[in-house]
């Protein structure tokens, strides 16, 4: 790809020591418990990509906008009859103290907000119903799952300078809004 493109790669490795390090820094980053390794190294993927450029493009959220997980695919998963991405549910309330998983109840709340995020998805006279659940995927994946995404990616670039623009929620929220993006191959 780098032949074809003419483009220039550039390899970061990091080791355990130095994603350890950096997990303070993205949590304040964050500013709310976030994911872990996976701050931490966007973080310092972030970071040397700042001592190059002060502006990125990102493929960010294309995976949500064009379908690119398994769960909008494999029957399983559009069958769960819950966030995909979050199947265990009671093993996360597990991890919580008895007093704050009985005042929380985090199955109860993930169920209520799957339900009522189902409840505003647009419908479609007539639509199979393979296809009005995959709208639904589309539309849980776009306002849940992409929203921290982006959140994460704005959080962990701004922390160390670095502006990343993320085109393919453009195409999706224009999309989304009815209207169309028309381009020219140049």
């Amino acid at each position: 790809m780098s032949d074809y493109l003419n483009s220039q790669h550039h390899y970061i490795t990091v080791d355990t020591q130095r994603l350890v390090d950096a997990l303070k820094t993205s949590t304040l980053a964050k500013d709310l418990p976030g994911m872990a390794d996976v701050d931490s190294s966007l973080y310092l993927f972030c970071q040397e990509i700042k001592k190059e450029a002060t502006v990125a493009l990102s493929g960010e959220c294309a995976d949500e906008v064009f379908g690119g997980y398994p769960w909008f695919h494999r029957p399983e998963d559009l069958n769960a009859n819950t966030f995909p991405w979050s199947q265990s549910t009671d093993d996360r309330a597990s991890l919580l103290a008895p007093h704050l998983s009985a005042e929380v109840q985090l199955e109860d709340y993930v169920a209520n907000r799957y339900q009522e995020t189902l409840d505003e998805v647009p419908r479609l006279a007539g639509e199979d119903p393979a296809e009005a659940r995959r709208r639904e995927m589309f539309y849980l994946n776009m306002i849940w799952f992409m929203q921290t995404l982006l959140d994460r990616k704005d959080r962990m670039s701004m922390a160390t300078g670095l502006e990343v623009r993320v085109p393919s929620v453009t195409i999706a929220l224009l999309s989304m809004s009815g209207m169309y993006l028309v381009y020219e191959k140049l």
